[in-house]
C-alpha cells in the first residue's frame, strides 16, 4: 500500500506499507519526501490507470507532474491565477484542474497542453 501526503508546508511525502503481510503496520517506510510547493498542496491526483503519474495543486498557483517511478518531479503546468484547488484525472488520458480563479482546464497528459480553459464560476 503506498500512502502519499501533501502538507500545508508544501511537502510532498510518501509512505510504502506491507500491511497485507505486517496488519500491525510497523512495516512503513519512508519512499520520499521533498518540498513541492512555495505554499500549501491542496490537491493531489494520482492517475489510476498508469500508475506512474501524480499531479498536485499548490497554493502558489502551480499544478506539479510526478514520475512515481523515478520519484522526481518531471513539469509545471501554469494556467491558474489563484491556488489550484482541485484535480482530477478523467480517463488516464486528460486531468482537470479546478482553481479559486474560478477557471477549470482541462489538460490533455500526453502532451500537457491545456485545451480549454472554462471560466466557471467567480
Amino acid at each position: 500500500m503506498k500512502i502519499v501526503l501533501g502538507t500545508y508546508e508544501g511537502n510532498l511525502i510518501s509512505w510504502e506499507s506491507d500491511y497485507a503481510v505486517d496488519p500491525s503496520g510497523r512495516s512503513l517506510r519512508l519512499v520520499y519526501a521533498f518540498h513541492s510547493h512555495e505554499g500549501s498542496v491542496r490537491a493531489l491526483a494520482y492517475d489510476h490507470a498508469d500508475g506512474n503519474l501524480l499531479v498536485t495543486g499548490g497554493a502558489d498557483e502551480h499544478i506539479n507532474i510526478y514520475d512515481l517511478k523515478r520519484h522526481r518531479e518531471v513539469g509545471t503546468l501554469i494556467e491558474h491565477k489563484d491556488a489550484v484547488a482541485c484535480a482530477r484525472w478523467f480517463a488516464g488520458t486528460h486531468m482537470i484542474s479546478g482553481g479559486r480563479d474560478g477557471l477549470v482546464c482541462v489538460w490533455r497528459s500526453a502532451d500537457w497542453v491545456c485545451l480549454d480553459a472554462i471560466k466557471a464560476h467567480k
